[in-house]
């Protein structure tokens, strides 16, 4: 219902959607996780896993955004030195 409502407006869709992907990306790849982690220790960032979503956890949405966010600064050093970041459909964290 109200997640319905939020995922109704099409930017939020689109954030959530992208998200999703991301975090997909570094859950399918422990090569990228590794590099994901080199990069959180080089920033000084807590060493953290990003978080996937749940469906049948209401606010599991709101978990994976918030460690996303947490994590913004190293995701975008690890997709701009990515050669393959364009490939995989993924852009920089706004």
């Amino acid at each position: 219902m109200l997640h319905d409502a939020v995922l109704s407006q099409q930017s939020v869709a689109d954030l959530v959607s992208e998200s999703r992907k991301m975090v997909g990306h570094f859950k399918h790849s422990s090569s990228a996780t590794t590099r994901l982690h080199a990069i959180q220790k080089d920033i000084s960032l807590p060493v953290h896993q990003l978080t996937q979503d749940v469906p049948t956890r209401w606010n599991s949405t709101y978990l994976m955004l918030e460690r996303l966010t947490e994590q913004k600064r190293a995701v975008n050093l690890y997709l701009t030195e990515a050669d393959n970041a364009k490939h995989l459909g993924l852009t920089t964290y706004q």
